[in-house]
């Protein structure tokens, strides 16, 4: 992996010039536009940040950009949108079977008629309608992008990472689908969700 704090005189210009070659190393037929979209996604809407960060911040910036854009590049960029769809529903699913207490708290809710991809998918309708953070997410993504595809695979990039990151020693979906759960029946009651394997 290419280091971003290797460069010198870290600016906005540096950053855009490393994620153009990188894009354009990855994706050579990729047309410009596209290209900026992406970078602009990446950095953010405060790019003054990156004037402000220690070294030990800004490796720690470099390796959240690289680990989003893995997971666009991975599943969903210039892949067809029914398809990502269906890669972020696997990905959280294959995620959510490592939880046994997870598949032991779905399996005795009164939602247990519904499978965990079902669940997921719930989950994350209920995000995109009503999570500030997916909101604002989807709100930057507007503005880096007019293209259609490409607006939604940083969406299913965006909510694929924030899915992710670990709430309590488990990842945030285990909380959104938990509390899913919780709001389709009042007399569910709450079950701890550790971090037991199968």
């Amino acid at each position: 992996m290419s280091h971003l704090y290797c460069l010198d005189n870290l600016n906005k210009e540096s950053l855009e010039s490393f994620w153009h070659s990188r894009l354009l190393k990855d994706y050579p037929a990729q047309n410009l536009e596209k290209r900026q979209s992406i970078i602009r996604w990446l950095l953010g809407e405060d790019l003054e940040q990156f004037d402000r960060l220690t070294s030990r911040q800004l490796a720690i910036a470099e390796q959240m950009m690289d680990y989003r854009y893995r997971i666009l590049q991975q599943r969903y960029l210039e892949v067809e949108p029914n398809r990502a769809y269906y890669n972020l529903v696997a990905r959280l699913g294959a995620l959510m079977m490592l939880y046994q207490q997870i598949r032991v708290w779905v399996a005795s809710s009164q939602q247990r008629k519904k499978t965990l991809a079902n669940l997921i998918q719930a989950a994350i309708e209920d995000m995109l309608k009503s999570d500030l953070y997916v909101k604002k997410q989807i709100d930057w993504i507007g503005k880096c992008t007019r293209d259609r595809d490409l607006r939604d695979a940083l969406v299913l990039g965006c909510l694929e990472e924030y899915c992710m990151r670990p709430i309590r020693n488990q990842p945030a979906i285990a909380d959104k689908i938990r509390y899913f759960l919780l709001s389709q029946s009042a007399h569910t009651t709450p079950i701890a969700i550790g971090q037991n394997g199968s």
